[in-house]
């Protein structure tokens, strides 16, 4: 035995998953959120364990946010998505009302329509220095617009 092996002794539902016999899978989600399992008789019994393998917290947060990633999901899609969809098919509700649920509905799921567009023209002096990297050797006539002349003075 090394100086640096350890050696723990596993009891109840912590040897159960440690040998397969239940999985991550088949844990709540309190025991998911506080990475402790529970007596075999449902109870919390003693203090969480000090020693537990990294990978088997990784596993556990993972499940504990993948349960929590669908059902966030599906509330979306039954009461924010589908109070929206109610919204605007409803005919017995305000037109301005319907436009702006399916307006919302338009740029949840498709992307919003950018409010602003930037429209910049190329600056003179750059357009200059574009054309002297493009012939460093000044071979190729250039011709310098009235800004161009003026800038360069």
């Amino acid at each position: 035995m090394a100086d640096d092996d350890v050696y723990i002794r596993l009891q109840g539902r912590y040897a159960m998953l440690a040998q397969g016999v239940i999985s991550v899978e088949d844990l709540d989600d309190e025991e998911l959120a506080r990475g402790q399992l529970r007596a075999a008789d449902g109870s919390w019994r003693g203090k969480p364990p000090k020693l537990v393998p990294a990978a088997l917290i990784q596993a556990m947060r993972r499940e504990w946010m993948g349960r929590a990633e669908a059902k966030l999901r599906e509330a979306l899609l039954t009461h924010g998505l589908g109070v929206l969809v109610e919204l605007a098919s409803d005919p017995t509700i305000d037109a301005s009302v319907r436009l702006r649920a399916s307006q919302t509905i338009i740029e949840r799921t498709m992307g919003k329509v950018p409010e602003r567009i930037t429209v910049a023209a190329e600056d003179p002096v750059e357009t200059l220095f574009r054309s002297i990297l493009a012939d460093p050797a000044g071979l190729a006539p250039v011709e310098l617009s009235a800004e161009e002349r003026a800038l360069l003075g």
